[in-house]
Protein backbone atom coordinates (compact mmCIF):
# COMPACT_ATOMS: atom_id res chain seq x y z
CA UNK A 1 0.00 0.00 0.00
CA UNK A 2 1.49 3.28 -1.08
CA UNK A 3 1.03 6.47 0.97
CA UNK A 4 1.09 9.80 -0.74
CA UNK A 5 3.07 12.52 0.93
CA UNK A 6 2.15 16.15 1.03
CA UNK A 7 5.07 18.41 0.39
CA UNK A 8 5.63 21.02 3.03
CA UNK A 9 5.22 23.83 0.47
CA UNK A 10 1.71 22.61 -0.46
CA UNK A 11 0.36 23.14 3.05
CA UNK A 12 -2.17 26.01 3.14
CA UNK A 13 -1.25 26.68 6.77
CA UNK A 14 2.20 27.78 5.74
CA UNK A 15 1.12 31.33 5.02
CA UNK A 16 2.02 33.57 7.95
CA UNK A 17 -1.34 35.36 7.62
CA UNK A 18 -3.22 32.07 8.09
CA UNK A 19 -1.07 31.14 11.07
CA UNK A 20 -1.70 34.54 12.68
CA UNK A 21 -5.47 34.15 12.21
CA UNK A 22 -5.36 30.71 13.83
CA UNK A 23 -3.26 32.06 16.71
CA UNK A 24 -5.69 34.96 17.23
CA UNK A 25 -8.67 32.58 17.27
CA UNK A 26 -7.01 30.27 19.79
CA UNK A 27 -5.96 33.20 21.99
CA UNK A 28 -9.56 34.42 22.01
CA UNK A 29 -11.03 31.15 23.30
CA UNK A 30 -8.16 29.85 25.42
CA UNK A 31 -8.54 29.60 29.14
CA UNK A 32 -10.33 27.50 31.67
CA UNK A 33 -13.76 29.12 31.36
CA UNK A 34 -14.32 30.63 27.90
CA UNK A 35 -15.23 27.47 26.03
CA UNK A 36 -17.41 26.34 28.94
CA UNK A 37 -19.24 29.68 28.93
CA UNK A 38 -19.76 29.49 25.16
CA UNK A 39 -21.05 25.91 25.49
CA UNK A 40 -23.63 26.96 28.11
CA UNK A 41 -24.75 29.87 25.91
CA UNK A 42 -25.29 27.61 22.91
CA UNK A 43 -28.58 26.59 24.56
CA UNK A 44 -29.75 30.21 24.38
CA UNK A 45 -29.38 33.52 26.20
CA UNK A 46 -28.81 33.39 29.93
CA UNK A 47 -28.74 35.94 32.69
CA UNK A 48 -25.59 36.36 34.77
CA UNK A 49 -26.95 34.38 37.73
CA UNK A 50 -28.08 31.53 35.44
CA UNK A 51 -24.57 31.31 34.00
CA UNK A 52 -23.04 31.40 37.47
CA UNK A 53 -25.34 28.61 38.64
CA UNK A 54 -24.66 26.39 35.62
CA UNK A 55 -20.88 26.86 35.84
CA UNK A 56 -20.95 26.17 39.62
CA UNK A 57 -17.29 26.69 40.57
CA UNK A 58 -16.60 29.96 38.75
CA UNK A 59 -16.48 33.08 40.92
CA UNK A 60 -18.68 36.03 40.03
CA UNK A 61 -15.58 38.15 39.45
CA UNK A 62 -14.07 35.61 37.03
CA UNK A 63 -17.37 35.15 35.20
CA UNK A 64 -17.69 38.91 34.81
CA UNK A 65 -14.12 39.20 33.45
CA UNK A 66 -14.62 36.32 31.02
CA UNK A 67 -17.95 37.68 29.77
CA UNK A 68 -16.35 41.09 29.16
CA UNK A 69 -13.53 39.43 27.23
CA UNK A 70 -15.92 37.38 25.10
CA UNK A 71 -18.01 40.48 24.43
CA UNK A 72 -14.96 42.55 23.44
CA UNK A 73 -13.99 39.79 21.00
CA UNK A 74 -17.56 39.75 19.66
CA UNK A 75 -18.16 36.11 20.52
CA UNK A 76 -21.18 37.04 22.62
CA UNK A 77 -23.39 40.08 22.90
CA UNK A 78 -25.04 41.58 25.93
CA UNK A 79 -28.72 42.38 25.58
CA UNK A 80 -30.38 44.76 28.00
CA UNK A 81 -34.12 44.32 28.11
CA UNK A 82 -34.85 45.19 31.72
CA UNK A 83 -32.59 42.26 32.65
CA UNK A 84 -29.22 41.64 31.05
CA UNK A 85 -28.85 38.42 29.05
CA UNK A 86 -25.75 37.10 27.33
CA UNK A 87 -25.48 34.86 24.31
CA UNK A 88 -27.38 36.14 21.29
CA UNK A 89 -24.11 36.81 19.44
CA UNK A 90 -23.18 33.12 19.23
Amino acid sequence: MEHSQIEHTDCPLQSSRTLMLIKDALDTIQGKWRIRIIAVLLDGPKRFRELSTELETITDRMLSLELKNLEINMLISKKNKIQISYGNGI
